[in-house]
């Protein structure tokens, strides 16, 4: 289950979080940002399935997903940033869709001179 899953890291060092939340270098506790940056993580893994703080590089669409993500849970409801999240999740998702995608590869090669001409192939004995 998804809820269960431990992320292999954190996508964002609590070094980023200040500087995009423009806190003061020296804010304390770093352990509130890094469970903040641990739990946009989290929230990614459950929306696409994949853990993108395993990834080296770290996918940029889904570093700025967690920043957005940050962004809203310290500041409150913004509807741009909230777009924005959502867009970055479509995206992430449509990512792990077309890495999985069953379809993807080569196409069969047509098999006789009547499949060229007809545009059929033979798929385990039956012509299609």
């Amino acid at each position: 289950m998804a809820r269960d899953y431990r992320i292999a890291k954190p996508l964002l060092a609590a070094d980023e979080i200040i500087g995009f939340l423009n806190l003061d270098s020296d804010y304390q506790p770093r352990s509130k940002l890094e469970s903040l940056s641990r739990e946009a993580t989290q929230f990614l893994y459950q929306k696409t399935g994949r853990d993108w703080s395993a990834d080296d590089p770290i996918n940029e669409t889904a570093k700025g997903a967690a920043r957005d993500y940050i962004y809203q849970v310290w500041y409150g409801g913004d509807d741009h940033v909230s777009k924005r999240l959502d867009q970055s999740v479509i995206q992430l998702q449509a990512l792990v869709d077309s890495e999985g995608n069953l379809y993807e590869g080569e196409e069969p090669e047509p098999t006789t001179d009547e499949d060229l001409e007809y545009g059929t192939v033979t798929v385990k004995g039956e012509r299609r």
